[in-house]
């Protein structure tokens, strides 16, 4: 390293620093001025190399006219010598000055010239609420698609739905498009013969410069009323299989397990009053795959509430989508929370896997 005009360092530390493992460094014949309370090169660093013969990482130092210097000296590979202090940049010689700078092959970087940046879009966001709507088979739900105009934002953004939902379902959007900042009203109506379960439904927005998407999701019931029945329980847990039991009307403050004391003491609005499964927590570290298997006599929508301590269950693909709400328990005068997840079954067998977790064991709910 030689030849440079270094100046006006701002804040303290080293205007040139050599650090560990900088071996055989070379500072030679720079002019060092305006530094401040910076010094002009940093200190001696030890050499780490397996094998070295010097105590220092090997540097010269030789030749500089600088402020704040090192003085004069070496030190077991470290070599500082002919340096002069200077108090202003006119004591430094004419040949370093004339020849600082960039060498001729690299004097194009000065003529240098960034290109343009490419457009950015309004950065604006999306948002729907709320996160989960439950209907029975030919109704209709209403979600509120919130924007916020970032800077700058003036394009209308239009809005459109991935609606895979059952079949016979329709979206539409109230304003369409929007003007940033504003509301618009997802009306989505099912079919009377919408399959039963629990749909995700992706939000896309896009001003012509950008897209944000945001999901939700919506749950069809049966419209056949108290038509569900669950049967055929069956628990491969075997020592703990007599705690598990069929129940209905879920509501807050019923026990949770067969097995513990523990209550219920906030439920989603679409669970209560829900058919439900009560399980054994000491079922929770139970590893038999399926863990339980029931049977609904028609088209029905599963929940599964996991504690949140834990994530969602291996055995619960893409299938099961998590609902965006949750359910709390009261253990004793601690509060459990549990996410719940929901996956829409055709009539006939439904089987669940393992918990496999030494938290509390899952709670099963059926729409």
């Amino acid at each position: 390293m030689s030849g440079n005009l270094i100046h006006d360092q701002v804040g303290k530390g080293h205007v040139v620093y050599t650090d560990n493992g900088c071996t055989f460094e070379s500072i030679l014949g720079n002019g060092i001025y305006n530094t401040g309370p910076a010094n002009a090169w940093g200190s001696t660093h030890h050499n780490y190399l397996p094998g070295a013969t010097t105590t220092n990482d090997p540097t010269d130092v030789k030749n500089n006219f600088w402020m704040n210097g090192a003085a004069n000296g070496t030190n077991s590979g470290v070599t500082v010598s002919g340096n002069t202090a200077i108090t202003s940049a006119s004591q430094i010689p004419a040949s370093i000055v004339d020849s600082a700078g960039l060498e001729p092959a690299f004097q194009g970087l000065l003529n240098w010239t960034q290109a343009p940046l490419p457009p950015v879009g309004n950065g604006f966001s999306l948002s729907v609420s709320p996160g989960s709507q439950t209907v029975v088979q030919g109704a209709t739900a209403t979600y509120t698609v919130h924007t916020v105009a970032g800077s700058g934002s003036s394009s209308p953004i239009t809005l459109s739905a991935n609606v895979p939902p059952p079949t016979g379902a329709t979206v539409s959007f109230s304003p369409n498009p929007v003007a940033p900042g504003g509301d618009s009203t997802m009306t989505v109506t099912t079919g009377a013969a919408s399959p039963p379960g629990s749909y995700p439904i992706t939000v896309s927005g896009n001003d012509s410069a950008v897209t944000r998407t945001a999901g939700v999701t919506l749950v069809v019931q049966s419209s056949g009323g108290g038509g569900l029945t669950i049967s055929a329980l069956s628990v491969k847990d075997t020592a703990n299989a007599a705690n598990w039991s069929l129940q209905a009307d879920l509501q807050v403050g019923n026990t949770l397990y067969g097995d513990r004391v523990y209550t219920v003491s906030a439920l989603p609005a679409t669970l209560v009053g829900a058919q439900w499964i009560r399980t054994a927590n000491s079922s929770k570290t139970a590893t038999p795959d399926p863990l339980v298997t029931f049977s609904v006599n028609q088209a029905a929508t599963v929940y599964v509430g996991i504690d949140t301590r834990t994530p969602k269950r291996p055995w619960m693909d893409a299938s099961w989508v998590d609902t965006g709400t949750t359910l709390t328990t009261n253990e004793n005068g601690t509060t459990r929370t549990y996410a719940v997840f929901s996956k829409g079954f055709a009539a006939g067998q439904v089987a669940l896997g393992p918990n496999a977790a030494n938290t509390n064991m899952y709670t099963i709910a059926v729409l």
